[in-house]
């Protein structure tokens, strides 16, 4: 199993492990104010150091990097339903930084690889 793969994993599992440890501490609602926002932020920047860092099979990479940042961009649903929005306003701008990033030092790969994934 790859890194990029573990890492999704264990953010959709320590994502619900966080949310229920709040609930037993009397749902005090620091998990979802900042700690699962900081944790897709976290997933985002380890997808785009590994994806740089790893330039050889960035392909490979694209997929990932769509996923962590589309988790990202629902962080910013969370002040509709009255928690704090500052944690959930950067995990979704630095999802928008990451593509955007992407697209600036990838141009060509991450268009083609885009194209393969969507079957454009």
């Amino acid at each position: 199993m790859y890194i990029r793969q573990k890492l999704l994993i264990e953010f959709f599992i320590l994502t619900p492990l966080i949310i229920i440890i709040d609930i037993f501490t009397g749902f005090h609602k620091w998990s979802l104010n900042y700690a699962v926002s900081f944790l897709s932020l976290a997933l985002n920047i380890a997808m785009l150091l590994i994806a740089v860092i790893d330039r050889k099979y960035f392909n490979e990479y694209v997929s990932y990097i769509i996923s962590s940042s589309f988790i990202s961009m629902l962080m910013i649903s969370l002040p509709l339903f009255n928690f704090y929005y500052l944690s959930s306003l950067l995990a979704f701008s630095f999802a928008i930084i990451v593509i955007l990033t992407m697209i600036i030092l990838f141009n060509a790969d991450f268009i083609s690889s885009l194209k393969k994934i969507f079957h454009l």
